[in-house]
């Protein structure tokens, strides 16, 4: 596991995720906490379970719990990979 997120990591970094065809939303980093770009903060509220009433970071914590990922509330490569698969996104996949 520990291998395909460096992977993972080393792709965001080179500007590879988009180039491998996965969709990356606009305004995505690394790294997203509480206060996302509005275009990442519209697309994440469109894609997450929950109401816009809810704080979007709780809806994250929620999402990324349900996922089995480390519920800290940041959406990384990982938990925006999991997004994508949940609303049905097709993407391609990383093999092991």
């Amino acid at each position: 596991s520990g291998n395909i997120i460096e992977r993972v990591r080393r792709l965001v970094s080179e500007g590879g995720m988009s180039k491998a065809g996965l969709a990356l939303p606009q305004g995505f980093r690394e790294t997203v906490a509480d206060n996302p770009p509005a275009a990442l903060r519209s697309w994440m509220s469109e894609r997450l379970p929950g109401t816009p009433e809810q704080p979007l970071r709780a809806r994250v914590v929620a999402f990324q719990t349900a996922q089995g990922l480390k519920p800290d509330g940041l959406v990384g490569p990982i938990t925006l990979m999991q997004i994508n698969r949940a609303s049905g996104v097709d993407e391609p996949r990383l093999s092991p």
